[in-house]
C-alpha cells in the first residue's frame, strides 16, 4: 500500500474573485484609481515592491477615462516613491481609418 499523495501547494494564489493573481515574480492587483490614486496606490503596492529598484508601470486605456488632475497624481506618484521609474502609456486617442 502506497502513502497518499500530497499534492504540492500552487505557486500562486488567486483572490478578490478571480481578479487579482500574486505569485513570487507576478502581481496582477485590480484597483479603481478614480478616488485617492496615491493612497489606493500604497496601499496595495507597497507591500508587494521594493521601493529601492527600478520599476516600469504600464497604462493602458486608462488615462483617457480619467481626469488630468488623477493621471498626473498616478504618474507623480510613482516617480516620488520610486528613485528610478519609467512608465509606457498607450491611448487610442484620435485614430482614424481609412
Amino acid at each position: 500500500m502506497s502513502p497518499p499523495s500530497i499534492a504540492p501547494s500552487k505557486p500562486y494564489t488567486i483572490a478578490q474573485s478571480g481578479s487579482s493573481l500574486l505569485s513570487s515574480t507576478y502581481a496582477l492587483i485590480p484597483l479603481d484609481l478614480r478616488h485617492s490614486p496615491s493612497a489606493s496606490l500604497s496601499d496595495a503596492l507597497l507591500p508587494l515592491l521594493d521601493t529601492t529598484k527600478p520599476v516600469l508601470f504600464i497604462a493602458e486605456c486608462v488615462f483617457c477615462y480619467m481626469t488630468p488632475r488623477t493621471s498626473e497624481e498616478i504618474i507623480r506618484w510613482f516617480g516620488c516613491t520610486f528613485p528610478r521609474a519609467v512608465g509606457v502609456v498607450y491611448e487610442m486617442c484620435g485614430l482614424t481609418w481609412v
